[in-house]
């Protein structure tokens, strides 16, 4: 029988048993793959003998290969463990990466967020090194095979959910088993109803989705546009935006995912053709509209928000005390020290950049230009190893370039755009050499909302940088940088 979890589980006792040809006949016959390549089938074949030697004395633990994210096809690693998987959150997860043929290595053992930094190993030492950690902590004994059928709840960035969608899983595979996710469900078949009488019956319809910041809207429109574009069903459903970045970087994404899968299946698909496939059903309509992050950690970053740019503190204070254990927020008058405690708290691939309003023309001379240049797709999906994306928190982005999109953790450098002066804001715009008083109510209201999408942004935390400022420079005066500063310290935010 195919499981829908693992590749192969069995307790060490078993696997011993088991001869290495059984074993691997297990494993490709759950394989969601419809062609395993030689090379995969020779490292599970080389896992199988090498592992056979090393657990020995671990008889009475258990053993799975290729753990996956249920209806996904992903596979999990320790981050997507800590924070969806419901029966690691309250245990020690510790990575091991297995080079066959490295030289031994002295490892550290360092734990963040209870994830203990990579342990190296190489082919002969896997059993010694796992016998060392178990030495080194105490944990509590638990269920195996409730760990391994655990619910998992995921929130996938909008990145992550187009990719999975345009895959053809639907939106109850990509989102949490609750009550958000029925909301999704009933929403979707609610316009699909919607649709087919409208069809039947030869009519127009304008459905009108509305929701609170994270409520999915987008992802219901993604979902959508995806079930609706089967071509031999005469259907020929596109994905509309008005926010140009959010296009650009979907289709980008996609076109990506679409070369990858396909060179999966040993297939050679340009990027080009991929990306004009993907363009076709993901494209731009020119009006701007916004759409909001979701932070999976706690549902009150939003209402914490609302009433820090609403000038309330004791809401503000309040809600503070509510999202600060599950939601880190510092400030500081030091982007060094910011960057510092965003790269601490990442791990793998959690994405984290930089970020700043349209206004704040005098964050150059800390270094942030907010009137250059960039590639959003290569900020928002290339890796560490280029300078053109996030994770070198060199370039910035603005309010215009994140919305709708997402990132784990966040900086966002607070200029004198925004002032806090006698227990509220103020709006003042950067004109040739200096600030002019914003009096304008819609620009006002404009210029909240631009820090209101930045201060959402990210999914797991963020740092708020406010320069100290300067005395001797007459468009950086220290009282207004001081003012932001004070009042979120007021609130209770933390400092470093």
């Amino acid at each position: 029988m195919r499981s829908l979890r693992s590749y192969y589980s069995a307790t060490i006792v078993e696997f011993l048993q088991q001869s290495s040809g059984e074993i691997l006949g297990i494993i490709h016959s759950n394989s969601i793959s419809a062609e395993t390549t030689i090379q995969q089938s020779g490292t599970w074949e080389s896992e199988v003998q090498i592992l056979k030697g090393q657990l020995r004395s671990f008889a009475d633990n258990r053993i799975i290969f290729e753990y996956t994210i249920p209806r996904m096809g992903k596979h999990v690693d320790a981050l997507d463990l800590r924070n969806f998987h419901k029966e690691s959150h309250n245990k020690l997860l510790v990575p091991i990466m297995i080079s066959t043929q490295a030289p031994r290595y002295q490892n550290t053992l360092t734990v963040r967020d209870c994830i203990v930094e990579p342990i190296r190993c190489n082919a002969s030492n896997i059993g010694l090194s796992i016998e060392h950690i178990a030495n080194q902590f105490q944990e509590a004994p638990f269920d195996y095979v409730e760990w391994e059928n655990s619910e998992y709840l995921p929130t996938p960035t909008i990145v992550e959910a187009a990719q999975a969608l345009y895959r053809g899983h639907n939106v109850r595979d990509i989102t949490r088993s609750d009550a958000g996710a029925e909301n999704l469900t009933v929403t979707t078949d609610e316009i699909n109803r919607i649709i087919e009488y409208s069809k039947a019956n030869g009519r127009k319809s304008i459905c009108f989705v509305t929701g609170v910041p994270g409520s999915g809207k987008t992802l219901v429109g993604l979902n959508i546009a995806v079930q609706r574009s089967d071509a031999q069903a005469g259907e020929h459903a596109v994905f509309l935006s008005g926010n140009f970045p959010l296009v650009t970087v979907l289709q980008e994404a996609l076109a990506r995912d679409k070369v990858e899968q396909e060179k999966r299946r040993g297939n050679r698909v340009a990027k080009a053709d991929a990306l004009r496939s993907t363009s076709a059903f993901i494209q731009t309509i020119h009006k701007y509209r916004d759409s909001f992050v979701r932070s999976f950690r706690t549902p009150d970053l939003a209402a914490f928000v609302k009433a820090v740019l609403d000038a309330d503190t004791d809401e503000a204070k309040a809600l503070y005390q509510r999202v600060k254990d599950k939601y880190p927020i510092v400030i500081t008058r030091d982007l060094n020290k910011a960057k510092a405690w965003v790269r601490d708290h990442c791990q793998g691939t959690t994405r984290y950049g930089l970020l700043a309003s349209t206004g704040g023309l005098r964050l150059k001379p800390e270094g942030i230009f907010v009137k250059n240049k960039i590639s959003v797709a290569n900020w928002f999906l290339n890796g560490k190893d280029d300078v053109r994306s996030s994770y070198m928190l060199e370039d910035v982005v603005t309010e215009f370039d994140i919305q709708g999109l997402e990132l784990d953790y966040s900086i966002v450098a607070w200029d004198a755009d925004y002032r806090h002066v006698n227990g509220e804001w103020t709006c003042n715009s950067f004109v040739g050499n200096r600030w002019n008083r914003v009096n304008s109510e819609e620009k006002r209201l404009y210029l909240k909302n631009a820090y209101r999408v930045l201060l959402t942004r990210a999914r797991q935390g963020m740092a708020i940088f406010i320069p100290a400022g300067s005395d001797y420079d007459r468009t950086r005066k220290r009282e207004w940088y001081n003012g932001v500063y004070e009042y979120l310290e007021e609130i209770g935010i933390d400092k470093i």
